[in-house]
């Protein structure tokens, strides 16, 4: 990957995301919205070792682009993801997540297929607390009523 200077979402975000803040960006596609979050998010995984992570996305399409590029980001990191996604072999995934990943984009109706099955996604007890880092991309909850 060729980053040279960061996109307009990327110098807002990353900065932020990098002392520990909270972030929310919206800005159009092909404008590096994975990057903004990606960037920080790897750093993060690789300065402090174990930490898990979970990226959702609202189809399998967008989860597989974003676990490529944060793939071609984390090259020679030692930081290792795994996609979670409907039409891809489930009991693949499952032997995946057994062995471990540092971070996972999934699908939510796939993340739930996992998590009704098995318990062992995350090794932490707790779940949604061991979280560090949740990322949302690109969800759309208005109502097709409240479109214009």
């Amino acid at each position: 990957m060729n980053f040279v200077n960061p996109t307009p979402v990327q110098a807002s975000a990353i900065p932020a995301a990098l002392e520990g803040k909270d972030i929310l960006g919206t800005a159009q596609t092909g404008t590096g919205k994975t990057g903004a979050f990606g960037i920080p998010l790897l750093a993060s995984l690789h300065a402090n070792g174990r930490q898990d992570a979970l990226i959702l996305a609202p189809t399998r399409e967008l989860a597989a682009q974003i676990h490529e590029v944060l793939k071609q980001m984390s090259a020679g990191m030692k930081i290792y993801g795994s996609l979670v996604v409907g039409g891809e072999s489930f009991n693949r995934q499952a032997s995946e997540l057994r062995r471990g990943a540092d971070y996972i984009v999934a699908t939510p109706g796939r993340l739930n297929d996992h998590l009704s099955k098995e318990r062992w996604i995350f090794p932490t007890l707790d779940f949604w607390y061991s979280m560090k880092w949740i990322g949302c991309s690109i969800w759309d909850l208005r109502l097709k009523s409240d479109r214009s």
